[in-house]
């Protein structure tokens, strides 16, 4: 039910943000190596990024459809819980397809495809919040390592420059 435009907004911020991101991540990798290593560093710093890419988008995946069972699941256990709740809805979906549907139209079972729709929709957004909650605690895991490994070798030698 969320209108579109703010959604596109979201997905404009996102990719937005992505872009400095990558660049500080390159800058970051290739910033201290001699113009003579530079080509062999910046060929080391796209393969593990494009394997971390490949291995995330894969596990993302993975997590994503068993994160959309559970939560599927979820809903129709608490559907059998409120079992009056839910005959109420089917029989308000089936009287409006059979109102709607005209002769040739099965309302009972039209009823139930209306309702599968709506667990469905609802489990990819819970699917969705738990991927995206998951990142977020995987950058502030990440953060709190630079903070740490900043402040432990404050004095001593960096592997790399991160600020």
């Amino acid at each position: 039910t969320t209108p579109t435009y703010i959604l596109l907004g979201f997905v404009y911020l996102q990719g937005a943000s992505l872009s400095p991101t990558l660049l500080g991540a390159s800058n970051i990798s290739t910033g201290s190596a001699t113009p003579a290593d530079l080509n062999d560093v910046s060929t080391m710093f796209f393969f593990t990024r494009q394997l971390g890419n490949t291995f995330g988008v894969t596990a993302a995946t993975v997590l994503f459809d068993r994160r959309m069972t559970f939560h599927s699941s979820r809903l129709l256990d608490v559907a059998n819980r409120i079992d009056p709740t839910v005959t109420r809805t089917l029989s308000t979906y089936s009287s409006l397809i059979h109102r709607n549907g005209g002769p040739g139209s099965v309302p009972g079972f039209g009823a139930l495809q209306v309702f599968q729709a709506n667990v469905i929709t609802q489990s990819r957004l819970l699917s969705f919040i738990d991927i995206y909650f998951g990142m977020a605690v995987l950058v502030g895991f990440g953060l709190l390592l630079l903070v740490i490994t900043r402040f432990r070798f404050k004095n001593g030698p960096h592997c790399f420059h991160v600020w």
